[in-house]
């Protein structure tokens, strides 16, 4: 009976111990990490030029110093340690952006085909969005006409 009330004790006090060190990590944490969010959110701002995405910058950084804050030394650069992961998960976010396929809505691609589909001139599709007329001076559109209609393409025209 004894020995069943001493086993109940030493889990009990093993509870209370990791309770009680779990409330010291929380409030380690937020002494320490949280008192640099402002820092962090402006780099994450000027990294990212794009609010909401600084702000899941920031979130993210948050939830992996939080992680791994059992790793962290007491004593070092918490700044330079949470600057530190929000550069490393700003560049593993645009890693991951770029490996992932692109994707092309449906009217997007039913707009193309339709182009494609056409019987026009596969010039005009490739390059007929890409100047437009007005772009352009009609004294250059002219002589650039005249110079490719008299196949003369080294002669520069006199004027």
């Amino acid at each position: 009976m004894k020995s069943a009330l001493l086993i109940e004790e030493v889990i009990i006090m093993g509870i209370a111990a990791i309770a009680t060190e779990t409330e010291s990590k929380d409030e380690r944490f937020e002494q320490v990490a949280l008192a640099h969010m402002n820092s962090l959110y402006r780099l994450a701002l000027s990294m990212s030029r794009n609010e909401n995405d600084a702000q899941d910058l920031v979130q993210d950084t948050y939830l992996r110093a939080y992680k791994f804050f059992d790793k962290f030394k007491e004593g070092t650069n918490c700044k330079a340690w949470l600057f530190r992961i929000l550069r490393n998960t700003f560049i593993n976010t645009i890693n991951h952006d770029r490996t992932r396929p692109q994707v092309i809505h449906l009217s997007q691609m039913k707009d193309e085909e339709e182009k494609l589909s056409s019987d026009a001139n596969p010039e005009d599709l490739v390059f007929g969005d890409l100047f437009d007329d007005d772009m352009i001076p009609i004294s250059v559109r002219n002589e650039t006409v005249v110079t490719d209609l008299c196949v003369c393409p080294c002669a520069p025209l006199q004027r």
